[in-house]
């Protein structure tokens, strides 16, 4: 029984592709790349988010900034895109070839490029579906599963 509900789970996944379509450029998005070191990161590195929201989910709840930040094995953080007054911006993934994050950003799913801080596509998942992140090794694709 439970080898079944594990070839279940494994059944609701599905692989999107790279090739999405982009939806129109991003609003009240803004880059703000403050000399992050991407050519070193690596091996204990990390992308962190910060939030200032209070959340949706909370009464009475508050919009806030949420910040992407690039964060050295030593502990120093490198600001690199944020959202200005968002209720729910969440750091999805960080890709395997280093170059982008994937954001879900209400329910909208962004990818950030990690070289120019900026928005690089933009698109919404059909329902009942949820990102899990992109693909390993190099994160070419996104990871999904259908409930």
């Amino acid at each position: 029984m439970r080898k079944s509900a594990a070839i279940g789970m494994i059944c609701g996944l599905a692989i999107i592709g790279s090739a999405m379509p982009a939806l129109a450029g991003p609003t009240g998005h803004r880059s703000v790349l403050a000399g992050a070191p991407w050519r070193l990161a690596g091996p204990g590195w990390a992308v962190a988010e910060y939030s200032a929201s209070t959340g949706y989910l909370t009464t009475p709840s508050k919009p806030g900034p949420t910040t992407l930040y690039l964060t050295s094995p030593l502990g120093r953080r490198y600001a690199f895109h944020s959202w200005p007054g968002s209720y729910h911006a969440g750091l999805i993934d960080w890709s395997g070839d280093r170059q982008r994050v994937l954001a879900e950003v209400g329910r909208e799913v962004e990818q950030v490029s990690l070289g120019s801080g900026k928005v690089i596509s933009k698109f919404r998942l059909p329902a009942k579906v949820i990102l899990i992140g992109y693909t390993r090794p190099d994160g070419l694709n996104l990871l999904a599963a259908r409930w």
